[in-house]
């Protein structure tokens, strides 16, 4: 038998018991009915990315695409908001919840797409499947964000890349390519990703010799024509609205914001000065300036180099913490290594054990943040359940080769116990609704704003200004780290909200030295957390 047909017989997904079918759905309809509990125990919570969100759903449900188009923030979460809107016609925050709640879902539903395709057993892949529906429902608490969305979409993409139907069939390899577009609509990211991904596993393929030269070119050109036909429909309205070719802004913002001319803190100029948003948006972050961003060059000066190279360095070391924080002890991101570049013979074994390319998916993603910043977990959600897969399928292999069943089934136990601990911690705080105690409090004093009459809203050293603004329904005109008498009055908010107060007590304080002096220049202020 050829190494071609040999490599190249298992395209699809593992073959799947009912059995397996029927626990898998049980795990994703126990993860969704726990999202939905906590959901609604942390209604409240908000934050700047999900005020974006809804309100650029909102005016794309009032037709104003003035507003709604944005080269920074994707339309997707915003579109699936929209049908939505007639739950909670006030706010929009019932509508966000339920969208995460069916993020959370695609993400459960695209990682069982790809752990079917890894040579696993079928206890690894349910418990893989159970520890990640585990750790994406108190995800989907935290934060409003398209990176469950994204992330299980480009599980999906995985899915497809790692098989090999893509590599036998046109129309296959044209749907993978689709898959890569409709994650583009839910996180620009996606776009590079994809194409890279597609690029990547292709050529990784055909150098194991899975598949032949010939057909990875001709799968990766399909795909490549997929990804393109979905995503440049938005590429051409983006390009057309900022007039010059553009598939995002976000890219080119948050690079500035780490460039070496950069003297003040690296926040968005929204989130450290006073400023007016345009006319009918609650805050600026809505659509970033992109004139508040100056675009630098790596390849500018060999200064700008070597400080791109440092920041990529550091980025290095902030990753590793990330995927190291996935498990207790940091044992996920050592097999997701060591279980690539540990192989003999190499090259059967990557093509046998399809679980060990990992790396290749997850290298990828990081890449592409390298330039920037890469300090948020949420930002690598997809590398999660292949940092299990890898680690189970690590687990397999030596007590396959080592232990009889039992010792297998204690090193599954005790490899599985590693990811579900950091999670558990997280528990009680979603159980508890504590993500959402900042976006109670400033649902209280929005109420009490409107009583007074209302009015922009600014902060000093403080965040939860915008949730005011948002919860009222009024502009938010930035805050500043330092007290600034003059350039409030100058500016005359409505309310002023000061940060740094006691944490103690968990409420506003309205009797303190800096109110007092608001308060004698005509201005109310009011002190928080």
């Amino acid at each position: 038998m050829n190494t071609e047909t040999r490599f190249s017989s298992s395209p699809g997904p593992s073959a799947e018991s009912g059995f397996e079918r029927l626990i898998a759905v049980l795990i994703i309809v126990a993860a969704s009915a726990l999202m939905i509990a906590l959901a609604i125990a942390n209604r409240a919570q908000i934050n700047p990315d999900g005020i974006s969100y809804i309100r650029i759903a909102r005016y794309y449900a009032e037709g104003n695409a003035a507003l709604a188009l944005s080269g920074y923030w994707a339309p997707l979460m915003s579109w699936m908001m929209i049908p939505l809107r007639s739950l909670d016609t006030v706010h929009g925050l019932v509508g966000a919840r339920i969208v995460l709640v069916l993020s959370g879902i695609v993400f459960l539903l695209g990682t069982r797409s790809f752990l079917r395709r890894l040579d696993l057993s079928r206890p690894a892949r349910l418990l893989a499947l159970g520890i990640t529906a585990f750790y994406v429902a108190l995800e989907s608490s935290m934060r409003i964000t398209p990176d469950l969305l994204v992330g299980g979409l480009l599980l999906f993409l995985l899915a497809s890349l790692y098989g090999s139907c893509w590599m036998k069939s046109s129309g296959m390899a044209l749907r993978a390519g689709a898959i890569g577009g409709l994650a583009y609509y839910a996180k620009a990211m996606a776009l590079p990703y994809a194409a890279g991904a597609i690029i990547v596993m292709a050529a990784f393929r055909a150098y194991l010799g899975n598949d032949t030269r010939a057909e990875a070119f001709r799968a990766a050109r399909f795909a490549l024509l997929g990804l393109v036909a979905v995503s440049l429909p938005w590429i051409t309205v983006l390009s057309i609205h900022y007039g010059k070719p553009t598939f995002s802004t976000s890219g080119g913002i948050n690079h500035a914001l780490i460039g070496p001319d950069v003297k003040e803190q690296r926040i968005h100029r929204i989130f450290s000065r006073y400023h007016e948003p345009d006319a009918g948006r609650i805050t600026s972050w809505e659509e970033p300036p992109l004139t508040d961003y100056d675009a630098w060059s790596p390849f500018a000066s060999p200064g700008n180099f070597r400080y791109q190279l440092s920041t990529a360095y550091t980025n290095v070391g902030a990753i590793k913490r990330e995927w190291a924080g996935f498990d207790a002890l940091g044992i996920g991101l050592l097999c997701l290594v060591a279980a690539f570049v540990f192989r003999v013979p190499w090259r059967e074994g990557m093509r046998e054990e399809r679980w060990r390319w990992a790396l290749v998916p997850a290298s990828l993603l990081a890449l592409l943040y390298l330039p920037v910043h890469a300090s948020q977990e949420r930002y690598f959600y997809i590398v999660f359940p292949l940092t299990i897969a890898v680690t189970l399928g690590a687990v397999e292999w030596v007590t396959g080769m080592q232990c009889a069943g039992r010792g297998r089934v204690i090193g599954t136990v005790l490899a599985a116990a590693l990811f579900l601990f950091p999670a558990a911690r997280r528990l009680p705080e979603a159980c508890e609704g504590r993500y959402a105690e900042t976006g109670r409090l400033a649902q209280s004093l929005a109420a009490t704003h409107a009583e007074n009459g209302g009015g922009p809203i600014a902060s000093v050293d403080d965040q939860i200004g915008l949730y005011v603004a948002f919860y009222a329904k009024v502009p938010w005109l930035g805050t500043e780290r330092e007290l600034d008498l003059d350039r409030l009055q100058e500016i005359r908010p409505g309310l002023v909200v000061l940060g740094g107060g006691p944490v103690s007590g968990g409420g506003p304080v309205s009797d303190d030295a800096a109110v007092r002096a608001l308060s004698n220049r005509g201005l109310t202020a009011v002190r928080v957390p």
